[in-house]
């Protein structure tokens, strides 16, 4: 962020983060500020497929640009917290174990990943990417 100008900054219309999209013991988690949210939780309505939202934080790529203004949001499969009852009746998969035990570890490669949400993630980041490419800049 500290290389970008003004008039660069200016040109950034959103920031989309699609970090995590294909945990093995997955969860559709999404955050974002406002209408970027919303575009997420709108495409998941539309198919039927729940979604939590998650409280939008600083500490990710998209934090630099959130304190710039930009517009923020994205959505992530899960890492190395664990999943719980509900979610597990949500969307399957087992309780109690990460979302992804890999994560960050040798065994983190594409042998260790969830072929389902990769699908209906990367659908959504598609989605969302068409959305907010078809909108006037700010």
């Amino acid at each position: 962020m500290d290389q970008l100008d003004e008039r660069q900054l200016g040109d950034l219309a959103v920031y989309l983060n699609f970090d995590m999209v294909a945990s093995p013991n997955y969860v559709r988690f999404i955050y974002g500020s406002g209408d970027v949210r919303e575009v997420f939780e709108n495409y998941f309505a539309s198919r039927d497929l729940k979604a939590e939202t998650v409280d939008l934080k600083g500490g990710s790529d998209h934090g630099p640009f959130a304190a710039e203004g930009v517009p923020v949001g994205g959505f992530f499969s899960g890492a190395e917290g664990r999943k719980t009852g509900e979610q597990a009746e949500v969307y399957g998969g087992e309780a109690g174990v990460a979302y992804d035990g890999c994560y960050h570890e040798a065994c983190d490669d594409v042998g260790n990943l969830s072929t389902k949400a990769l699908e209906q993630l990367s659908n959504g980041a598609a989605y969302a990417t068409y959305v907010f490419a078809q909108e006037e800049r700010r």
